[in-house]
């Protein structure tokens, strides 16, 4: 099940889609949040869902696209984690992303660890998107540049907790090259998982799926 946002904070405002917030209680409750966008003019780099959009617990995201090449810009992608009854932090629940470039830095603007902001309301969520190193988007502008830029997934709590884990989908669509290491990967409690986009004027691109789930 996806729900649409409409956020209100500076550079969110007027999306015509409307978010309502996830119902029940528990783990039920907590869905993901993903913003994908294109940095600068629109030209086709950011596929397939673009924009804010939010996926419930348990549920496979509808698919993203990179396909940044030699175009001018790149795309800035941007999480977060809605969890009205505060489960994830009670039981000392984190999720990180670690975005490094591997070659050219230019390629992998705003590099760093970034925790995954937590947050009660869905109102909530473009706040904390202007704030702290999430001010700052993941920007990925891979091109024919050396390289590519790593993403990986870290979840952090106590060991005795029980632990959502995060599957990630990873997979090429035209030449695998650009995708290294593509499959299905889930990054578990002290297991990070990691993926390399490597996208440039080769054919096609990767597409990139989140699931939350226990």
């Amino acid at each position: 099940m996806h729900r649409f946002l409409t956020l209100t904070a500076a550079g969110f405002a007027g999306l015509p889609l409307i978010f309502s917030a996830a119902s029940g209680e528990g783990l039920t409750a907590v869905s993901l949040v993903q913003s994908w966008r294109d940095e600068g003019t629109p030209d086709g780099q950011c596929g397939s869902k673009t924009g804010e959009f939010e996926t419930a617990f348990g549920v496979r995201s509808e698919a993203i696209k990179f396909d940044t090449d030699n175009r001018e810009g790149g795309c800035r992608y941007r999480l977060a984690i809605v969890d009205p009854d505060g489960v994830l932090a009670a039981r000392g629940w984190q999720l990180k992303i670690v975005f490094t470039p591997q070659g050219d830095i230019g390629q992998c603007k705003y590099p760093g660890p970034r925790d995954v902001p937590v947050v009660r309301t869905a109102a909530e969520v473009a706040q904390v998107w202007q704030q702290g190193p999430w001010a700052n988007p993941i920007i990925v502008d891979t091109d024919d540049r050396v390289g590519g830029c790593v993403m990986e997934f870290q979840i952090t709590g106590p060991q005795t907790a029980r632990s959502p884990v995060l599957d990630i989908r990873y997979l090429p669509d035209g030449d695998p090259g650009q995708c290294p290491q593509s499959g299905d990967k889930v990054a578990r409690l002290g297991h990070p998982a990691a993926m390399i986009i490597d996208t440039d004027n080769r054919p096609g691109g990767c597409f990139f799926q989140l699931r939350l789930r226990e």
